[in-house]
C-alpha cells in the first residue's frame, strides 16, 4: 500500500500548482459556452453539440455536466477532476504492471514516473483534454478487469499454489463496461480491444488459439463496443477538424506525422521545450522527412521483428505504435498535426521500456539495487520539477502562446501571438501577426482579422478578409459565425440585401443558430419586410428573451405595421428588461403621442428624462406631451433643454418654434 500512496501523492505534488488555472481554448466552447453541460438529464447531457471538443465523447461530456452542477463555471472544479483521473490512472497502471512483470518494484517505478513526466501534463492541466485521461482510465480499467479473469495473483504469496480463481464472469462484465465507457471518451479507445488481446497472447497464453478458446468471450464483449463508437460517431461530430473530408489529404497528414513521432520519443526522453499547439500540417515531401521516416519505419520493423523472440519487447512497441495510429497515422486532423496529450498512453510503454531494461542491465552488471533506487528519486524529483514548470505556463493564454511561438513558430502561433497583441491593446503588432498568419497559409487567420478589422471601423477591408476566409475554407467551422459578420458589417454600409443572403446562406448551413436568425432579423427590418422580420424576431426571441436591442427593434416593427398594442407590449417588455435605458420609454411616449394619450405620453417621457436626463431627444418627447397638455411654457423649457444638450437637434428647434407661435 505504501506504493501506491507514493504514487499518489508524488502526482498530486507534480500537479499541486495546476489547479487554479484559467480556462484556456477549446475550453470556451467545450465548457463555458456548452448548454449542454447545463443539465444532468440524460440524453442532453451527454451529447454537446456537433463540432464541439466534447461532441460524440458523451463520457467526457456528462463528466463536464457534473462539474458545472457541483461547481459552476468556476475552473477550479475541472482541473481537481482532471487530477483525480491522472491519479487513479497512475494507481491502475501500478496494478496492470504489477500483474504483467510479477514484482511490485518494477511496477511501482513504471507508475511512478509515468505519474509525473511532464509529457502527461497536457491531458492534466488543459481541462478540454480530459478526454485522453478518462479514455486511458477506462483503457487501463479494462485491461486491469481482463487481468483477473481466471488468474491468480502472481506476487501475491497467498495466491501462489492456488487453484482457486475469481469469479471469471464478473471480470469479464466488469471489462467490458469500461471497454464501453471508454468509447464515449475519445476515439483513440477503438484500439483497446486489440491491446487486450495482444496482452493476453504475450503474457498469459503460449499461443493464439489457446488465448481464443480461453477468452472468446470477452473478445466479443470487448469488440462488441465498437459498435458504441459508430453510434457516437455516426452524425460525424468533427467532420471539420479531422478525417478524410476535413482538408488535409492522407498522404501529407502522413508524411507530417514522421516529424511528430520522432519529437514525441526526444520529449519522452528529454521533456523540455514542451508546445501547446502544433499547427496545421504542412506542405512537405519525402524527401524532407526522410530521416524522420526511416527511423519510424525502421522502429515498427523492429517491433514486428522482436514479436517472436522478445514478445514483451515487442508488445511495448506494438502498445506505443497503436495508441499513436488513430491520431498519427493517415487518418487526418486538419486542425492539429500534433499534440503532446497523444502520448498520454504510449508514453507507458516508454517508461516501461526504459524501467526494465535499467533493470535488466543492474542485474547483468551486478550493480546494488541501491543505486538504481538512487536513479529513480532523482530522476522522479527532475520530472516533478518539469511538470511544476510546465504547469505554470498554462496560467495564461498570452503565456502558452508566446512558449509556442517560441518553441514551435508556424502560422497558427503567429495567430495565437496576434490574438494576445489585440487583448493587450497593441493593436497594428497585432494585425501585422495576424496577416503573416494568413498569407502564411492559416485560413482561420483571415476570419480572426476580419473581426479585427470591422472593429477597428475598417469595414471593406474587414469583409475582404471574412470573404477571403469563406473562399478558403467554405465548410469550415467558423464558416457560420463569417457570415454573421459579414452580415452585420453589411447592414452598418447600409445595404440590407447583401446582410440578408449572407443570413440566409448562414441559415442554410445551421438552421439552429440563433445568432444567424438576429442578424436576418434585423437586416429585414432595414430592408423594409416588416411582416417577415416580425416573425423572424419573434423566432428570435424565443430563444433569446432578453435581448434588448431586439426587443425594441420587434416593437419598432409592429409599431410600423400599425399594430399598436402589440408595439406597447414589446416597448414595456424593454422596459422591464432595462429599466435605466431611456429608448423603451421614449418609444413608449411617442406611441401614446401618435394616440393621442397625453397623460402616459406624459408620464413615459418624463420617465425617460429621468433616467436619462442629458438626452436632447426625450427633453422634446416631454416638451411635445406637455405641449399636447397645454402647457406650453413647460414645454418650452423642455425644448429649450433638448437645444442646449444638441444644438443641431432641428426637431427640437422647430418644436420650439411651433409653441412660441401659439403663445403669441
Amino acid at each position: 500500500m505504501w506504493r501506491i500512496a507514493v504514487i499518489v501523492f508524488a502526482g498530486a505534488l507534480a500537479y499541486a500548482n495546476a489547479w487554479h488555472t484559467p480556462f484556456i481554448y477549446d475550453d470556451t466552447a467545450a465548457v463555458v459556452s456548452n448548454e449542454h453541460i447545463r443539465t444532468l438529464a440524460i440524453p442532453d447531457a451527454l451529447f454537446a453539440a456537433r463540432e464541439n471538443p466534447a461532441a460524440g465523447r458523451p463520457l467526457v461530456n456528462y463528466s463536464f455536466a457534473l462539474n458545472y452542477a457541483a461547481g459552476g463555471l468556476s475552473p477550479v472544479g475541472y482541473h481537481l477532476v482532471n487530477i483525480a483521473i491522472h491519479l487513479a490512472c497512475g494507481v491502475l497502471l501500478f496494478a496492470v504492471a504489477r500483474r504483467a512483470f510479477a514484482s511490485d518494484d518494477i511496477a511501482f517505478a513504471i507508475a511512478l514516473l509515468w505519474i509525473v513526466h511532464p509529457l502527461a501534463s497536457e491531458a492534466v492541466d488543459y481541462v478540454t483534454e480530459r478526454s485522453e485521461s478518462l479514455m486511458a482510465l477506462c483503457f487501463l480499467l479494462t485491461l486491469f478487469c481482463a487481468q483477473r479473469i481466471g488468474r491468480p495473483d502472481p506476487v501475491d504469496r497467498r495466491a501462489r499454489g492456488s487453484t482457486r480463481s475469481p469469479r471469471q464472469p464478473w471480470w469479464a462484465v466488469a471489462a467490458v463496461v469500461a471497454c464501453a465507457l471508454g468509447m464515449g471518451a475519445k476515439e483513440t479507445m477503438v484500439v483497446a480491444p486489440l491491446v487486450v488481446a495482444l496482452y493476453d497472447r504475450v503474457f498469459v497464453f503460449d499461443s493464439w488459439s489457446r488465448a481464443w478458446s480461453q477468452r472468446k468471450a470477452l473478445y466479443a464483449g470487448l469488440a462488441a463496443t465498437w459498435v458504441l463508437l459508430v453510434v457516437f460517431q455516426w452524425s460525424g461530430p468533427r467532420v471539420h477538424s479531422a478525417g478524410f473530408g476535413s482538408g488535409a489529404s492522407p498522404w501529407t497528414y502522413l508524411l507530417n506525422q514522421a516529424v511528430m513521432i520522432v519529437r514525441y520519443l526526444r520529449l519522452a526522453l528529454w521533456p523540455r521545450q514542451l508546445v501547446v499547439n502544433y499547427g496545421w500540417p504542412r506542405a512537405l515531401t519525402l524527401v524532407d522527412v526522410l530521416p524522420q521516416a526511416l527511423l519510424v519505419v525502421a522502429l515498427i520493423a523492429a517491433t514486428v521483428a522482436l514479436a517472436r523472440r522478445h514478445p514483451r519487447i515487442a508488445f511495448a512497441g506494438a502498445w506505443f505504435f497503436l495508441f499513436l495510429a488513430p491520431t498519427s497515422s493517415i487518418l487526418p486532423i486538419a486542425t492539429e498535426v500534433g499534440a503532446e496529450r497523444r502520448m498520454y498512453l504510449p508514453l507507458v510503454a516508454i517508461v516501461a521500456l526504459a524501467v526494465v531494461g535499467i533493470n535488466a542491465a543492474r542485474r547483468r552488471l551486478r550493480v546494488p539495487a541501491a543505486a538504481t533506487t538512487a536513479l529513480l528519486v532523482v530522476s522522479s524529483v527532475a520530472l516533478t520539477a518539469a511538470t511544476l514548470d510546465r504547469n505554470r505556463e498554462y496560467v495564461s493564454t498570452a503565456r502558452l502562446a508566446t512558449t509556442t511561438d517560441e518553441r514551435w513558430p508556424t502560422p497558427v502561433s503567429d495567430a495565437l501571438v496576434g490574438y494576445e497583441l489585440w487583448q493587450q491593446g497593441q493593436r497594428g503588432d497585432a494585425l501585422a501577426r495576424l496577416r503573416r498568419s494568413a498569407n502564411g497559409g492559416y485560413s482561420t487567420a483571415w476570419y480572426t482579422l476580419g473581426g479585427m478589422l470591422l472593429t477597428q471601423g475598417q469595414v471593406d477591408e474587414g469583409i475582404a478578409a471574412l470573404q477571403t476566409f469563406l473562399q478558403k475554407a467554405p465548410l469550415d467551422i467558423a464558416a457560420v459565425q463569417t457570415r454573421v459578420l459579414l452580415g452585420r458589417a453589411f447592414l452598418s454600409k447600409g445595404d440590407p440585401s447583401q446582410a440578408i443572403a449572407q443570413a440566409q446562406q448562414a441559415r442554410s448551413m445551421d438552421p439552429s443558430n440563433v445568432d444567424v436568425l438576429g442578424v436576418l432579423s434585423d437586416a429585414l427590418l432595414a430592408a423594409g419586410q416588416r411582416e417577415r422580420a416580425i416573425d423572424a424576431y419573434r423566432a428570435y426571441l424565443a430563444q433569446r428573451p432578453d435581448d434588448l436591442s431586439a426587443t425594441l427593434n420587434v416593437g419598432t416593427a409592429l409599431a410600423e405595421s400599425g399594430r399598436l398594442g402589440d408595439a406597447a407590449s414589446a416597448f414595456e417588455r424593454a422596459r422591464d428588461l432595462a429599466p435605466n435605458d431611456p429608448r423603451a420609454c421614449k418609444n413608449l411616449a411617442s406611441l401614446a403621442l401618435n394616440g393621442n394619450d397625453v397623460a402616459n405620453a406624459i408620464r413615459f417621457a418624463s420617465e425617460a428624462v429621468r433616467v436619462a436626463p442629458r438626452d436632447a431627444q426625450a427633453h422634446d418627447l416631454l416638451g411635445r406631451s406637455l405641449a399636447g397638455n397645454g402647457d406650453l411654457r413647460a414645454a418650452m423649457a423642455e425644448f429649450d433643454r433638448a437645444i442646449a444638450l444638441n444644438p443641431a437637434f432641428t426637431q427640437a428647434q422647430q418644436d420650439l418654434e411651433t409653441v412660441r407661435r401659439a403663445m403669441h
